[in-house]
């Protein structure tokens, strides 16, 4: 498959942001003290609606960012078009791939690409609402935590809170759904909702996890200097945005001094750009372009990297579907596979679905069919 966009990026970068007369990046208001709270809204740009689009918002809420502080969080709910069921439209919380770090990158002020698009248009034409959270410092105050899986997870939750909050009529049943980093936001969402659910009424049904940035830990492995191959430029744009995360969540880390002077200046330039434009700064690049020690060997730096973005292989109460590629490069197959086995032997609930001549990207398109049944199974039961 000729890739049309880089793997890392999902929304198009093409003109300035769209903010829909809510732009929260230098928001400095007080917050409520509780998450998932809504703080403020407006109807999403016209520009921005998917075809299927009846309603859409954009919105802002309260959720933790990765110092446990309340923080600010930006989303876009979408509804079908005509009259909803009886109770409301049941909800997909849509957990987006990467996308990078900087505001200029915020999914809900952007338009998507066209394959992500027609994916999206397909299950608000099949009568369920979109709930999409940019996650926590995504167009808000602070940086984006990339990977910090709890993060992620409480931006997700508490979107689906606070959309409630709005005059929409959306069914307490959802579940949520990923793609790539999405898919490590969904398996954390999944583990993690019942403490996350700040007492709403919210009906958890599941999660589908496509492609999940899963085995982190095992990945970060591969950031040693002594590889001698450039590696992919996907793997490599990942470990600049963990680093990034890192440095920014442990500063007690010392990742500057493990640092090039190239790896040190992407870094930091890694906080202010979008995904696309650091998957071509990294082309052609090995670990030892950037890093002068091998992860493993810097202090603290892989416990962090644990901390934040090691997935839970226990704690689920609810079906899980994991959906992987076999022409993944982006996220190699094997470490989903081990992933699956280990639910498994931990007799969690779940399901692998494998589609070997899918790589990262089209993964979306092969796997709809079982991904639709998965969905309709568990929303209607």
């Amino acid at each position: 498959m000729t890739l049309v966009a880089p793997a890392v990026a999902v929304a198009h970068e093409q003109g300035p942001p769209v903010w829909s007369g809510l732009d929260m990046r230098e928001h400095a208001g007080p917050l409520p003290a509780v998450p998932g709270a809504l703080v403020a809204a407006s109807e999403l740009d016209a520009s921005l609606w998917l075809p299927g689009t009846g309603e859409a918002y954009r919105y802002a809420y309260t959720t933790p960012d990765q110092q446990g502080r309340m923080a600010l969080s930006t989303a876009a709910v979408l509804t079908p078009r005509g009259t909803p069921p009886p109770g409301g439209w049941s909800v997909i919380a849509f957990a987006h791939g990467t996308v990078g770090l900087g505001d200029d990158c915020t999914p809900s002020a952007l338009t998507w690409h066209d394959d992500i698009a027609a994916y999206l248009d397909g299950w608000l034409r099949s009568g369920y609402a979109l709930v999409i959270t940019d996650y926590q410092g995504l167009g808000t105050p602070g940086l984006h935590s990339y990977l910090n899986g709890r993060v992620e997870a409480a931006s997700v939750v508490h979107a689906v809170a606070s959309a409630h909050e709005l005059d929409i009529d959306l069914a307490p049943q959802w579940l949520v759904m990923g793609h790539s980093q999405g898919g490590q936001a969904a398996l954390f969402t999944g583990n993690q909702v019942s403490a996350l659910d700040p007492g709403s009424k919210m009906d958890f049904r599941g999660t589908v996890a496509i492609a999940p940035g899963v085995k982190v830990e095992v990945l970060a492995l591969a950031m040693d200097p002594f590889v001698a191959v450039p590696l992919p430029q996907g793997l490599m744009s990942y470990a600049v945005m963990l680093a990034t995360a890192v440095r920014d969540t442990s500063p007690e880390v010392p990742l500057n001094d493990h640092l090039t002077e190239l790896g040190r200046a992407l870094i930091d330039s890694a906080e202010t750009v979008c995904g696309s434009q650091l998957w071509y700064d990294v082309e052609g690049m090995r670990p030892g372009d950037l890093f002068t020690t091998p992860w493993r060997d810097i202090p603290g730096f892989m416990e962090a990297v644990r901390s934040m973005a090691e997935v839970p292989v226990r704690g689920y109460g609810h079906p899980v579907l994991l959906v992987q590629g076999g022409l993944d490069i982006d996220v190699p197959a094997p470490v989903v596979l081990v992933f699956a086995a280990e639910l498994d032997a931990a007799g969690e609930p779940v399901d692998l679905e494998v589609y070997a001549e899918a790589d990262h990207r089209d993964i979306l398109e092969h796997s709809l069919p079982e991904v639709r049944g998965f969905v309709e199974q568990v929303l209607s039961g």
